[in-house]
């Protein structure tokens, strides 16, 4: 639930998940798997501020209090307590006709295993995440502002994480790595190309030292493009779809160091939409239309996942629903 005044929102949300055969029983039999339940309850807070000529910006605060169950090594049926804080800062600012976006984000998790004698736990995250938006004409694309709702245009990225979880007197230390592109505008597709590095270690323990890679792509193709067909689109059961997305991806992750049991494969195919309904003052001009109505977005995926080294394979389905104003 969001409370919006002027430019700053106030949200208060509750969320739960049940993951059946979510999470490795015990890693020394990296078969077996147990459910995962997770129920949180949060406020989030945010405001974005103007310093134009200089920048753009906005800052944003959360607090989660999290219940969770079947995440404690060897014993699925425990849970943990977290009480959670995230902060985020971001700054926007144009070079010329390009833009670039930084984005600096801190979280701290204090948890509270609901076992015997429980060790000491917390976690601390920082990242940072910087875009550079190429927004100039290029080969393909000779308007990149051409459009009502988006630009169009090359986007490079790239971003790091550093992330330090303590199980009693034991530090587990992981750090990631991106960089990507995406390539938007070409005709009625959108490309994105995304390699990620992931590295883990544990004090005192070299057995455990690890490092992954992953390769992610998607390809979006744009069946209805509310950019391409101005005008009012015709209504199903009421709903006018202002864009409907095909969404193609694939993913790869391999070993690099350390334990390989957990290399996958991921292709996935789905739908992306956006749908919304309009009231009239005067319903027999459509020219004095007047939008005070309700805006959904709706995604439907399917995955197909396959972990070779354990000869397991998942088909996964995710349906997301969002309602706005």
């Amino acid at each position: 639930m969001r409370y919006r005044v002027e430019s700053a929102a106030i949200d208060v949300f509750y969320e739960a998940r049940s993951i059946q055969n979510a999470q490795v029983t015990d890693f020394l039999r990296p078969n077996e798997f147990n459910r995962v339940r997770v129920d949180t309850l949060g406020t989030n807070f945010a405001f974005v501020f103007n310093e134009a000529p200089d920048f753009d910006g906005y800052f944003r605060q959360a607090f989660r209090l999290a219940n969770r169950q079947g995440l404690i090594e060897a014993r699925p049926q425990a849970e943990e307590r977290v009480f959670e804080g995230e902060t985020t800062f971001g700054f926007s600012r144009f070079s010329g006709s390009n833009k670039n976006d930084f984005e600096l984000t801190w979280v701290g998790q204090d948890i509270r295993p609901q076992i015997a004698n429980p060790p000491i736990r917390w976690r601390s995250i920082f990242a940072a995440r910087l875009d550079h938006q190429i927004l100039r004409p290029l080969l393909w694309l000779r308007n990149p502002f051409g459009n009502r709702f988006a630009t169009r245009g090359l986007d490079l990225f790239g971003g790091l994480a550093d992330d330090r979880e303590r199980f009693g007197d034991v530090i587990v230390r992981r750090n990631d790595a991106f960089v990507g592109t995406s390539l938007n505008g070409l005709g009625p597709f959108d490309i994105t190309l995304q390699p990620t590095f992931f590295k883990e270690r544990v004090t005192g323990d070299k057995l455990q030292k690890s490092a992954q890679l992953r390769l992610d792509g998607i390809l979006v193709l744009r069946l209805l493009d509310e950019e391409a067909h101005p005008g009012i689109p015709r209504s199903f059961l009421g709903l006018h779809p202002a864009f409907v997305h095909l969404v193609v991806s694939a993913k790869r992750d391999q070993a690099v160091e350390g334990l390989s049991a957990f290399e996958n494969d991921r292709v996935g195919v789905g739908i992306d939409t956006k749908l919304f309904v309009m009231s009239f003052n005067d319903s027999a001009a459509v020219s004095n239309a007047r939008f005070g109505a309700t805006t959904l977005l709706l995604s439907c995926h399917y995955y197909r996942e396959r972990f070779l080294r354990l000869d397991k394979r998942m088909s996964l389905m995710e349906l997301n629903l969002s309602l706005g104003f």
